[in-house]
Formats: C-alpha cells, sequence, structure tokens
C-alpha cells in the first residue's frame, strides 16, 4: 500500500476521478495524481517523490528493492545462526534473507533529541540524505520511519513481530546539542547561544499547524501510517 489507501479505494479514487483502469502496472503519474487528489497522510509519498529527480529516482528504487526481495524465496534456515552483523541496519537490508527474521526490537532515535555525524546519513527514498532522526520535521521522521517499516516487510516470516520502542517529542524552541557536554562547553565560555544550528527544529516557525509546546503525536502518526501501508 505505497500510496497510503487500500487497494480497492485507490482504485475507486482513479475510477471515479480519473476515469482510468488500474492494472498491475498503474504508471507512478496515475500514483502522483491520486496523491495530489487525496493527500493521505501519513504514507511513504510525498511532494518530493514526484517533484525532483532525485525523489522519483529513489521511489523507483524502493519498489524495485521491496519487489525484488519479496520475490525471493528464503527461510529462517538461510541466515547463519549466532552471526553478528556490526553497522547499520539500512547498510544490511540487501543481504539478509528474505523470510528470515522471526523478532526484530529497536529503539531508534527520536526525532531531534540528537546529532549524528554524517557518516550515519542515510539516503531516503525523498531524495534526502540524512541521519534517522535528524529531519527537518516530524512529517520527514514518520514517513522515513514507515519506509524503514516497508524494507524490514520483505525479511520478516509470516508470523514476523517488530517491536518499535519510540517516545513523543514536544514542539518546542529548545535547540539540539550533540551531547550534553557540548552544551557545557557553551555555558562555560559565555556564549550567549548555548545551542547550534541543527537541521531538525522542534518550533512552530514554518510548520503547517504545529505551535511551540504541543505534543507532535509521532507515535500515533506513525501507527497511523503503518495502518495505511498495510501494516498490521
Amino acid at each position: 500500500n505505497l500510496s497510503g489507501m487500500r487497494s480497492a479505494h485507490f482504485k475507486k479514487v482513479v475510477r471515479e476521478g480519473f476515469d482510468e483502469t488500474i492494472s498491475s502496472t498503474t504508471s507512478l503519474q496515475t500514483v502522483a495524481k491520486v496523491f495530489a487528489r487525496s493527500r493521505p497522510s501519513p504514507s511513504i509519498l510525498s511532494q518530493k517523490h514526484f517533484t525532483t529527480e532525485e525523489g522519483q529516482e529513489g521511489l523507483l528504487d524502493l519498489i524495485d528493492f521491496v519487489e525484488t526481495r519479496e520475490g525471493e524465496d528464503g527461510s529462517p534456515d538461510d541466515l547463519e545462526k549466532n552471526q553478528i552483523l556490526h553497522g547499520s541496519a539500512y547498510d544490511h537490508f540487501h543481504e539478509i534473507p528474505t523470510e528470515s527474521i522471526q523478532t526484530v526490537v529497536t529503539s531508534p532515535p527520536y526525532w531531534g533529541m540528537r546529532v549524528y555525524s554524517e557518516e550515519f546519513d542515510i539516503q531516503w527514498s525523498d531524495g534526502t540524505e540524512v541521519a534517522f532522526g535528524g529531519e527537518s520535521t516530524p512529517e520527514d521522521y514518520i514517513r522515513h520511519t514507515i519506509e524503514t517499516f516497508w524494507k524490514l516487510r520483505p525479511l520478516l516470516t509470516d508470523t514476523g513481530t517488530i517491536w518499535w520502542n519510540v517516545g513523543d517529542v514536544y514542539n518546542t524552541r529548545t535547540q539540539i546539542r550533540a551531547d550534553s557536554l557540548e552544551r557545557m562547553d557553551a555555558v562555560k565560555n559565555g556564549e550567549e547561544i548555548t545551542w547550534a544550528e541543527r537541521n531538525a527544529k522542534r518550533h512552530s516557525a514554518g510548520h503547517e499547524y504545529l505551535r511551540d509546546k504541543d505534543l507532535t503525536l509521532i507515535p500515533y502518526q506513525i501507527a497511523k501510517g503503518l495502518q495505511r501501508s498495510g501494516s498490521w
């Protein structure tokens, strides 16, 4: 459910709004039209997927990855027992056998709470390159979370589960430091501004509806987005 809708509803929107017939080769142009009309939120799709070259290429790569992996035969026996893969999970998605993972347990970075070095940057399907949790908006963070689930799905067994520990974040003007020592050094040196500029800004400037001190409702939005993407 890349579009963020059940297939039956997606077909209905296309039939009623565009007088087209859905097939297994529905074009990205049709998906873009449906997205522009219905704006399913949250979902993996964003405006960048249809308006930038990087986003279009990223979307095609994401679709190709999922379709290729779902077409592969795999089982837990294909994964070597007592093996530790060191590194970012995003670097290992391609090498882990399909249908080989029974349980995923993780506590990912919360949005806008930590700053990681550029070596942790991830190339996302919407064309952005940023570390998970360092996105400029909560919407980008939610979308990237759903994208991560999408990449995990082909790797899970039929009874596989994902345990995802994530907390909510207040939309405040508290800026983000890499760590507490960085802020302490700034205070010690008498700096009036004891924070550093980051991509992720937890305040209302420029946001569509969030005000200062609002909860972003990220856990709820993630759950809603996963429902839209077909997870349960």
